[in-house]
């Protein structure tokens, strides 16, 4: 009777266990936590956090149509998902709204599935035309409401991008360090799916 009470709980424990290790919570997997700290321009500190979002519908990466890169975009006020879905939404954000926007290349036909992986970020030429990075390399645009029309974001030219999570239609986690001209950003984010969110 005793050896079976036994055998039961250490059963129980390893279900525990197993089931512990198997969870998509984004405190589990990944950095869990929203955090950025520095400044692009060198003007205006980037020092809050208040929505990190993954959109699901970016920029085609080929004349294919299919997107090959992996996008998110972390906001110094709240931003809800639905407010991602339409044409030139980045026209319409408060005024003193920062963002930053990753863009990650993906070494392959398919988004990562191994972590972490990091991406060396390079100089995007030109921040206002659809484009995607070489595969393994990422994009680190910058901005702050309003944006003048025709205006160009501000394109980091040096440090990384790192994923070290990706669950599907749930989040993406990870962390960054990047350099401009006149400043830098660094921090860690959970960023939550939002479905048919796009790139401006």
């Amino acid at each position: 009777m005793r050896n079976s009470m036994l055998q039961a709980s250490v059963g129980a424990f390893i279900a525990a266990l197993v089931t512990g290790c198997a969870s998509t919570d984004p405190s589990v997997h990944g950095k869990g936590a929203n955090t950025i700290s520095g400044s692009a321009d060198g003007e205006q500190p980037f020092s809050t956090l208040s929505s990190a979002l993954w959109i699901s519908t970016p920029d085609p990466a080929s004349a294919t149509g299919s997107a090959q890169t992996t996008v998110v975009y972390l906001f110094s006020s709240p931003m809800a998902c639905d407010a991602l879905r339409s044409a030139g939404w980045d026209q319409t954000l408060p005024s003193g709204t920062q963002y930053l926007e990753t863009k990650m290349g993906w070494r392959g036909s398919s988004p990562p599935s191994v972590f972490p992986e990091s991406y060396a970020v390079v100089d995007n030429a030109a921040p206002e035309a659809t484009a995607a990075p070489p595969g393994g390399n990422a994009f680190a645009l910058w901005a702050r409401a309003p944006m003048p029309p025709n205006a160009s974001e501000l394109s980091a030219s040096r440090g990384i991008v790192t994923l070290t999570a990706l669950n599907r239609s749930a989040n993406v986690a990870g962390e960054f360090s990047v350099s401009y001209n006149g400043g830098s950003l660094s921090g860690t984010f959970s960023a939550t799916y939002c479905p048919d969110g796009r790139e401006p």
